[in-house]
């Protein structure tokens, strides 16, 4: 039903059931829930573009919504159609998880949500990305960044059982922040190199925060939304 001028997002959410570590697992973290995307599905639709929704059959299925696909349960999925809409779309909403990857080697703009670190990823200047939040439940508040990058909390993002364990817990990006950073990146270009998280305050925060951080590499730009929460 696409027109030839028509224009798309893809997007890929993981949830665990390709590798079966989902939920109840140690990479439990890693997944998102594919109801807190439908605002920002809702705001690309409005514009005009449609939504590919890009995975495998194991994923939960979407409910009928105008201009979206859910390709990841279509007949016409295949490796090379997968490649197709990496290379193709306007930009792409992705996770912590292969495509992601797949997506930044034909430089896509891509927006990384629901990451649970920024530690050591190759991310390069066509990305903006949100962080999950972790949250101390002992104390209850939020860790501050800075806290995060530091040991032992680094070495526990890798695990969800650990994090646990310890009184920590991952906090998904909210469906107003993930609606709030499409809207960056339908505004300001993900391409441009001055987007609005560029030139933000809050960036002054975030730099601070990881300026003693050899792990931090990368050209990648926090999304607004997420520099908010800081």
């Amino acid at each position: 039903g696409l027109a030839a001028d028509d224009w798309y997002v893809s997007l890929h959410v993981r949830e665990g059931g390709f590798y079966g570590d989902g939920p109840g697992t140690i990479a439990a973290h890693r997944s998102a829930n594919i109801k807190d995307y439908f605002e920002a599905i809702e705001e690309i639709t409005r514009r005009g573009g449609w939504v590919f929704r890009l995975g495998d059959k194991s994923m939960s299925k979407l409910p009928r919504m105008p201009r979206v696909i859910d390709y990841a349960h279509s007949d016409v999925k295949s490796a090379q159609m997968d490649i197709f809409l990496f290379a193709t779309s306007r930009f792409v909403i992705g996770t912590t998880s292969g495509p992601t990857f797949a997506v930044q080697s034909f430089g896509t703009p891509i927006l990384v949500t629901n990451a649970i670190s920024n530690d050591s990823q190759p991310w390069t200047a066509n990305t903006n990305f949100m962080l999950k939040r972790i949250y101390d439940r002992r104390h209850n508040r939020y860790l501050a960044l800075k806290e995060i990058y530091c040991q032992p909390i680094r070495s526990y993002l890798i695990n969800n059982e650990l994090l646990r364990r310890h009184g920590y817990e991952a906090r998904s990006n909210t469906p107003l922040e993930l609606r709030q950073a499409v809207q960056e990146m339908l505004d300001v270009r993900a391409d441009s190199p001055n987007g609005a998280s560029s030139v933000s305050p809050l960036m002054q925060n975030y730099r601070a925060a990881i300026a003693d951080n050899p792990y931090l590499f990368g050209a990648a730009r926090p999304a607004l939304p997420f520099l908010a929460t800081l």
